[in-house]
């Protein structure tokens, strides 16, 4: 079994990173963004016509956020901050798909589980959750190829 805690930052050649409020958060092994749109069913009785599908009105965009950890380290400067965060003021979120393209937004932490496991990595599999809180939405200074 690895020694998750032994590596130092990134492995070399993946260049996928987290920052939050300004911080480096190490362990990080995935990344997840969920951008979708709330929507309210609109759908009337007799309708002109006659169609036999739902009818729905598109409302607010909500982004649920998850972040995976291979190991937990609350003295990891970046994965303190998280817990730290629990709760508390948004901060701005990036997420770096490599060392050039990334997406970010204010988020706040809803969720920081701590968990153990037997001849495991402490936190190994644990998912962070965070909530956007971000009048501008997830933006991206970069594209997505």
């Amino acid at each position: 079994m690895v020694d998750y805690t032994q590596i130092e930052g990134p492995v070399p050649g993946k260049t996928m990173k987290v920052t939050f409020d300004g911080t480096f958060v190490d362990g990080v092994v995935e990344w997840n963004i969920d951008p979708k749109a709330d929507k309210v069913d609109i759908t009337c009785a007799k309708s002109t016509n006659d169609v036999q599908y739902k009818s729905y009105l598109a409302t607010l965009v909500d982004a649920p956020i998850q972040l995976k950890l291979a190991y937990r380290n609350l003295a990891d400067a970046g994965q303190k901050k998280l817990w730290d965060g629990l709760g508390g003021a948004k901060k701005e979120l990036r997420l770096y798909e490599d060392a050039t393209h990334y997406c970010f937004c204010d988020a706040y932490v809803e969720s920081f589980p701590l968990g153990a496991k037997v001849d495991d990595a402490q936190g190994n599999g644990i998912t962070i959750n965070l909530q956007i809180q971000d009048p501008d939405g997830v933006q991206f200074p970069t594209a997505f190829d």
